[in-house]
């Protein structure tokens, strides 16, 4: 298992360099993986606006993986 969004986009930039766009709020984000997977470690409360540029995050992260997937012949349906 990896939490570290940078080291995950690492390894998609191997594959396609366009994933490079997200690692400046790569560390960022990682707060949510690790915090939310292991709460006793404590003390990480996001504002709204936190919270919603992690939301916009993974909804450009998820319809590029998507947009790839879609380019191999008999990829997973929308």
């Amino acid at each position: 298992k990896i939490h570290d969004i940078a080291g995950l986009l690492q390894m998609a930039i191997e594959h396609d360099t366009e994933f490079r766009k997200f690692y400046s709020i790569s560390d960022r984000i990682t707060r949510y993986a690790v915090s939310t997977r292991y709460p006793e470690g404590g003390g990480f409360y996001p504002t709204s606006e936190e919270v919603i540029e992690a939301l916009d995050f993974a909804a450009t992260v998820l319809e590029l993986v998507k947009s790839r997937i879609a380019d191999f012949p008999g990829s997973l349906p929308n």
